[in-house]
């Protein structure tokens, strides 16, 4: 786990394609997503510039000390966000994937009044997202199907803001 970390979101560029790509097509996060084929990087920067131009998908990088450390995706439909998320593979195994719903959890609930439900699909097979769900107040479902549903309702927010802050802050 880092401590004392300066973590924060910001909004995805084009110029961050390349990077993201990478860390998308690692043979790691491939296995942990629901479509396991590589991605080329025509589609995706075909899907990135779908996704930037439309308003209901929010693309965020997350930085530590000002280096990009991960991605996180928010899809909205009818008051409800589902997260995607990536944490670069230099990066895992330092507790940033709880810190990175943390943060998006925050964003979504003082920001994008329209989201009441957040939620994100786990294989069973992916306890380190898993654990990021749960340990940033999430409620688990499942499993179904060899997945878990999380489920974080804004209404919530108020009672475990502490929580989602002392996370961001690495004490968690």
């Amino acid at each position: 786990m880092m401590t004392n970390q300066k973590a924060r979101l910001r909004p995805v560029e084009m110029q961050d394609a390349e990077l993201i790509l990478e860390w998308v097509n690692d043979p790691l996060d491939r296995a942990n997503s629901y479509s396991s084929d590589p991605i080329t990087l025509e589609e995706h920067l075909s899907w990135m510039g779908r996704s930037l131009a439309d308003p209901n998908i929010y693309l965020y990088m997350m930085e530590v000390d000002g280096e990009d450390v991960g991605h996180i995706k928010l899809y909205i439909e009818d008051g409800k966000a589902e997260i995607g998320y990536c944490i670069g593979p230099d990066w895992r195994g330092r507790g940033l994937a709880k810190t990175i719903v943390a943060l998006v959890t925050i964003e979504a609930a003082e920001n994008l009044a329209d989201v009441q439900i957040l939620f994100g699909w786990v294989k069973e097979t992916n306890p380190a997202s898993r654990k990021a769900f749960l340990r940033t107040g999430y409620i688990e479902e499942g499993p179904t199907d060899g997945s878990y549903r999380y489920v974080f309702d804004t209404v919530d927010y108020p009672s475990k803001k502490d929580l989602l802050l002392e996370v961001v802050r690495g004490r968690i």
